[in-house]
């Protein structure tokens, strides 16, 4: 189960033994949420953390979202679906 979004992201370039990041340019790309864990749950809400991939590369940040839940209904699905909401009327 996952969330596919194509964001613009600024790119930058990493010099590692010089200590240099060099600003590069904006790129369109695919951001894929996986979600991996609710936690947090409230009588209104819960806080769903997802795996992120950009380009289909893995990375190693979770990104942390919460989400309007009642304790009714598969509360991944509804993470997943509260965030591709929020994706699409942030686009």
């Amino acid at each position: 189960m996952s969330v596919t979004s194509t964001q613009k992201l600024l790119t930058a370039t990493q010099y590692g033994s010089l200590g240099v990041i060099e600003s590069s340019k904006e790129i369109s790309v695919d951001v894929t949420y996986t979600v991996v864990n609710i936690d947090n749950i409230t009588a209104d809400s819960a806080t769903a953390y997802f795996d992120v991939a950009i380009g289909g590369d893995k990375t190693n940040k979770r990104f942390a979202f919460t989400f309007p839940y009642s304790g009714e209904g598969a509360p991944l699905s509804l993470a997943e679906a509260a965030l591709k909401s929020y994706l699409d009327s942030a686009s």
